[in-house]
């Protein structure tokens, strides 16, 4: 099998008008505690996210990039999610059908896309507004198309894509009021299980799976290389 590269965006952040109505300070304006507010605005200012609505450019570079990838893999957090509870939020929805609009539009059928928190609902980190949404899954299934389970087959290499955040449920108790109130969610959870444990076959060698992947912007680790290799083990050497 010869080389085969996919190119990986993750955390977009993309800010369609609506979303960018809402102004940089939407996130401190959720926090009600005067203390707090200062400490996020001086961890936003100094450390990460300054102007969270001005990522639309990087997805554009990325896009220019085309031509290097046999196939894309956009692993959510495609909007800025403003209001904290994904894709029921119709700016949210829009910042989302905008971005990745462009990515099918350039990539066509070697585009795979990917469910992400903010696609979902997500609590912000000095706030307690917002979480998980089943209003987003739905949105999100029926608006927006992302796939909640994709296979991809590259030689005898295989390649996944499901959400982890349903995968991971439990842990996510805190923001998931809305997802205990339905059991769709549930048996979701259930049948993706049942399927990765029974879609492998004897003549797959290997197997990448591809969950959300936390990096900093769309152009953090953008290539990956697949191709038949042995891989060592970075642990510690048994003694």
């Amino acid at each position: 099998m010869g080389t085969c590269t996919i190119g990986i965006l993750s955390d977009v952040h993309y800010a369609g008008a609506a979303e960018q109505a809402r102004g940089h300070d939407f996130e401190l304006r959720a926090i009600p505690n005067p203390a707090v507010r200062k400490l996020a605005h001086l961890y936003r200012h100094y450390l990460w996210q300054r102007h969270p609505m001005r990522n639309n450019h990087l997805l554009d570079q990325f896009i220019g990039r085309g031509a290097d990838f046999d196939y894309v893999v956009a692993n959510g957090d495609y909007s800025c999610n403003t209001a904290f509870v994904g894709l029921s939020d119709d700016a949210a929805c829009q910042s989302v059908l905008e971005c990745v609009g462009k990515l099918r539009q350039r990539f066509g059928a070697n585009l795979r896309v990917n469910c992400g928190d903010h696609e979902l609902g997500k609590v912000p980190m000095f706030a307690s507004s917002g979480g998980l949404r089943l209003a987003s899954w739905r949105r999100g299934q029926e608006e927006v198309k992302l796939d909640p389970f994709w296979r991809l087959e590259i030689g005898s290499y295989v390649v996944l894509g499901f959400v982890s955040s349903l995968v991971a449920l439990p842990a996510f108790a805190f923001a998931a009021t809305a997802f205990r109130a339905s059991g769709s969610v549930s048996r979701s959870t259930a049948a993706t299980a049942r399927v990765f444990c029974s879609i492998f076959r004897a003549r797959e060698r290997s197997v990448l799976s591809l969950l959300r992947l936390t990096t900093s912007s769309p152009l953090s680790g953008p290539c990956l290389p697949v191709r038949p290799s042995s891989r060592r083990s970075r642990g510690r050497s048994p003694r």
